[in-house]
């Protein structure tokens, strides 16, 4: 369920007129509250406007937002005095013909519109001026059918995450958004603890609605900054007033009293409720941020939170947070916190690095399993055992595998043998199988074309090469098999023999050769 956080605002030139040249002198008026308004049961003082605007101009002394890009996911922010030549136009996700960007320039204006000009004197003034506008627009308030398919659950979310992942990459420091709902989904809580990784502030429009203990997202979501509007003497409030709703997700709270912003076309509006409290909360983390730009959410939030005026009975409540919106403490807070070493300072109570619970002598070694020592090393021995049997035993396995190549090279490299064309390539198995010899042809690859030791076509490792099925060797290729019968074991002078057991390069043996081992059952030549 999608819920609008929608603008509470009234597009009166007169009343506006008046209540800028009210803001314009640092002293607030006392003005009694509207007819049926009662204000907020914290029991806030009656000074407590004054000292809020006080504590603000104070914080404008430091800063009013210089460099610190804003993020303002809502409707959309058109460029109107005030805003003009600090904005930028992120991408619109909510593409819909005529849309009404009323809702997102309102609260840009209202936190970050830069005052009256030379040409425009009752311009509005945000609570950081000085800051710039990002606009990415995922939301539109129409009731079109093409408005309300981005209003599904499912999709506003998803929609709304990735808006906060483009503003987190595209340099905004603070993200403020008016969209919310009762459920959430993995895409958007992912892109919450995305944007809050990279340092980036995320404020979330107070709950308005009807259902004060369910959750509300993203407010809900972990690391989101969220308040409470309450109603201040002093300042005018609004002829109709939307309760915020009791939830633990406050953190503090901020005035919903009416504030001056600009709408489409420079259309003066008088802002108040949700919009006015998340200016206030939304500008004050953006002057935050632009003194100690590499704050972390978590701080920001802890500054507020300590900063606060008019803590509650307690120390929270659920309708006030922490207590009432304090700029220029926040600021102050920021800085002690930032200043805060790793380990707590020597003192009473403060315990050293190598001091310990208890008393006595430092406790030894605790064996939690005892083993013997005489098996340990038994268990070790047969292991370092049985490793140098496996290195021996691949050792000779690989010096069998090559003893071949060194016998037939004894007297001299040959001359290159190739294999001819559509024929394996391997040893005669068992010296003379032709079958199992076509069938280890196959297995090392034959025909790879590899050069191994002076012989083309492959694996060979000196081994010659037969035609399918005959175990027989080319005419003029060398033959490594097994002594010929009748052949003598030791090379004779004038002998056909070149060494023991070999026939020489370019002879061929007298007679076939045996098959000491033939296989009745043949494999299929190798191709």
């Amino acid at each position: 369920m999608l819920i609008h956080f929608r603008a509470a605002r009234a597009a009166t030139f007169g009343a506006v007129l008046l209540t800028a040249l009210a803001y314009a002198v640092p002293a607030v008026h006392a003005a009694p509250a509207a007819a049926g308004v009662t204000l907020h049961p914290a029991g806030f003082p009656a000074n407590a406007a004054t000292q809020l605007t006080n504590e603000m101009h104070a914080a404008w002394q430091i800063t009013q937002g210089g460099g610190v890009v804003v993020a303002v996911l809502s409707t959309g922010v058109e460029s109107v005095t005030g805003l003009s030549g600090k904005l930028t136009t992120g991408p619109n996700y909510v593409p819909v013909s005529n849309p009404d960007m009323t809702d997102g320039t309102l609260l840009a204006s209202a936190i970050a519109g830069s005052g009256p000009t030379s040409s425009s004197p009752i311009g509005s003034i945000g609570r950081a001026p000085a800051a710039r506008v990002l606009s990415v627009r995922i939301a539109d308030s129409g009731s079109s059918a093409a408005a309300q398919q981005y209003q599904q659950d499912g999709t506003w979310q998803d929609i709304l995450a990735r808006g906060i992942r483009y503003a987190a990459d595209h340099g905004a420091q603070v993200i403020v958004t008016d969209q919310g709902g009762l459920s959430d989904t993995s895409a958007l809580a992912s892109a919450v603890a995305y944007a809050i990784s990279k340092n980036v502030a995320i404020i979330a429009d107070g709950y308005y609605g009807t259902l004060s203990s369910n959750p509300v997202y993203p407010n809900d979501l972990p690391g989101v900054i969220t308040g409470r509007g309450v109603l201040l003497q002093g300042i005018p409030s609004p002829s109709t007033v939307f309760t915020s709703k009791a939830n633990e997700d406050a953190l503090v709270c901020e005035p919903e009293n009416e504030l001056f912003a600009t709408g489409p076309g420079d259309t003066p509006y008088l802002i108040y409720n949700d919009y006015a409290a998340t200016a206030w909360l939304a500008g004050t983390v953006t002057l935050i941020k632009a003194v100690y730009p590499r704050i972390s959410p978590a701080m920001i939030a802890r500054a507020l939170a300590i900063s606060a005026s008019y803590p509650p009975a307690g120390g929270y409540d659920t309708r006030v947070g922490f207590g009432l919106i304090n700029p220029s403490g926040a600021l102050q807070e920021s800085a002690r916190l930032l200043k805060l070493p790793a380990a707590a300072a020597p003192g009473p109570g403060v315990l050293g690095q190598t001091a310990r619970f208890g008393s006595g002598p430092p406790p030894g070694v605790i064996n939690a399993v005892q083993h013997s020592t005489v098996k340990l090393a038994g268990y070790s021995g047969g292991i370092v055992a049985g490793v140098v049997l496996l290195l021996v035993a691949l050792l000779l396995r690989r010096r069998w595998r090559r003893a071949p190549v060194a016998a037939q090279f004894a007297g001299g490299v040959p001359a290159v043998a190739t294999v001819e064309t559509g024929m394996p390539i391997g040893r005669p198995a068992d010296y003379g199988s032709p079958d199992r010899g076509a069938q280890e042809s196959q297995e090392r690859g034959a025909g790879s074309g590899q050069d191994i030791s002076g012989f083309a076509g492959g694996y060979g490792y000196g081994y010659g090469y037969g035609p399918p099925g005959t175990g027989q060797p080319d005419p003029g290729l060398p033959w490594p098999g097994q002594p010929e019968p009748g052949q003598p074991e030791q090379s004779q002078p004038g002998s056909w023999q070149s060494e023991p057991g070999r026939p020489g390069p370019g002879a061929v043996p007298p007679g076939p050769a045996p098959d000491p081992d033939p296989d009745p059952d043949p494999d299929p030549p190798v191709a």
